[in-house]
This record gives structure tokens, sequence and C-alpha cells, in this order.
């Protein structure tokens, strides 16, 4: 699927937005938490929520082709989710395509976007046409497509929903 790069500031604020409380709604639904007033919505952290090695947005591109930079079972206490990716390194041209799986050892496409149009320059945003959550004890994994080795910088936008003071303290 492609991706949108031409949302205004407002339309991304909006989206964001949108994806806050459907999270707030699915912890809710999941039994997270009894009440909005109990949850914390946060920004994704890359090491914390992710695996990553580094809190930065970089993976490091060992062969080029699919490649996993997110592979792992959500904590029972989260949900997690998706509504764009950024271009936050020069290097972020290295990826044409990200591809999102649920299940044991990524075994159902939820989606892919294919983005290499969209990223021409660093700080670039590409917007997907419909969020994607990951919903507390799903696995999830996240494949980028890489043209060369190296490292590749993308950012995924997004937010984590998880009881107050799990990671975070918030009033």
């Amino acid at each position: 699927m492609p991706l949108n790069p031409f949302y205004t500031d407002k339309e991304i604020d909006n989206r964001a937005e949108a994806l806050k409380q459907k999270l707030i709604n699915t912890a809710l639904a999941r039994k997270i938490a009894t009440s909005p007033n109990e949850l914390a919505v946060r920004d994704i952290l890359p090491v914390e929520d992710l695996g990553y090695s580094n809190e930065y947005w970089e993976t490091a591109v060992l062969n080029p082709g699919w490649q996993t930079a997110v592979s792992k079972r959500l904590e029972d206490n989260k949900v997690i989710g998706f509504f764009g990716i950024a271009a936050v390194a020069p290097d972020a041209t290295n990826a044409t395509q990200i591809r999102f799986k649920v299940g044991p050892g990524g075994s159902r496409t939820i989606n892919i976007y294919d983005f290499q149009v969209e990223f021409p320059q660093q700080n670039a945003l590409a917007i997907f046409d419909e969020d994607i959550i990951y919903k507390n004890g799903e696995f999830m994994t996240i494949d980028l497509n890489l043209v060369s080795t190296g490292s590749v910088g993308i950012a995924l936008l997004g937010y984590v929903v998880e009881p107050k003071g799990e990671t975070v303290n918030q009033g």
C-alpha cells in the first residue's frame, strides 16, 4: 500500500489524536484498566517498547532484502499503535518498504507500505492510510525491505497506552 506524504500538520495532529483514543478504547476493552484516568498515553520508546538496542531510531542493515526490525510479544499491560513513519537520518532511503505482521513468527501480514518515493530527504513524514494496532499479548513483527548494507534511520510514529506508573507517571 502507498503512504500519504501530503497530510497537513493539522491532519497529522488529528490522526495522532484519533489513534490515541483508539488505543485507550482498546486498552479498556482488553481490561488493562477500568477507566481512562488510570492509563498513560506516551510516545514509543525504541528500547523499552520495541527491543531496539539504543534509544534512537536506527537499525543496522546486515543484508539487502527483508530484515526484521522488531520481533516481540507485546506485554500484557500495553497496547501500541502506529500511524506513520519519518525519515530521521540521511540513510532512510536505504529502505523501501515496511511490513507489519502479527502472530507467532509473524504468521499474518497486516499491511505493507512502500515509501521509497516519500523519503527523498531527512525529516520527511509519511502517514499510513490506516492505523496499525497491536493488542496486549500479541506477537508483533515489523520488517524493513532494504536495498543495501549499512544502517537505516526510520522512526515509527505512534503511541503506547499502559497503566500509569508502569513506565512514566502522568498526572
